[in-house]
Parts: C-alpha cells; sequence; structure tokens
C-alpha cells in the first residue's frame, strides 16, 4: 500500500478524533449554560420604570399604592423613582 493510500485511511480517523473534541466542547458548553442560566430582576430606578408601566395599565382611576422598601440605595432610588412616575 502506498504512502498516500495510507493517508487516505487514516484520515476518517483523524477527522472523528476532531469532532469528538467538538461534541465534548459543546457538551460543555451545554452543561454550564444549564448550571448558570437564572432569572434576572431589574432594580433600583430600572424596576420603578417597569413597575409604573405595569401599573398604569393594570390600575383604575383613583387606586391607591403602597410602597415599602428596604434602607439600601437601590431601594432608595427605586422608590423615588417609583413615586416620581406614579405622580406623574
Amino acid at each position: 500500500m502506498s504512502a498516500r493510500a495510507a493517508a487516505w485511511l487514516r484520515l476518517p480517523r483523524r477527522l472523528g478524533a476532531g469532532a469528538g473534541m467538538v461534541g465534548v466542547l459543546l457538551l460543555l458548553c451545554a452543561m454550564f449554560t444549564l448550571l448558570t442560566v437564572a432569572d434576572q430582576h431589574p432594580t433600583g430606578s430600572g424596576a420603578a420604570r417597569e413597575l409604573a408601566a405595569r401599573l398604569g395599565r393594570e390600575a383604575g382611576p383613583g387606586d391607591a399604592s403602597v410602597v415599602v422598601a428596604r434602607d439600601g440605595e437601590d431601594d432608595r432610588r427605586f422608590v423615588a423613582e417609583l413615586e416620581r412616575r406614579l405622580r406623574d
């Protein structure tokens, strides 16, 4: 058998090894994606904008709202922005 023929016979084995490595990397990517996916919730003034828009759609005229928040910087921004948007 010639060297060229032997090289062609080894080619599928070489490609298979590379494809196996790609498969393992894809499985690792999928695994880390599934392990790190989590709901993300806005905070601060971004959350206030979303909540004010939702209240504007769902609350009726004259409905009252009570805002309760913790004493953190994001919470203060949330309350200030929500109050500003609900009063407008």
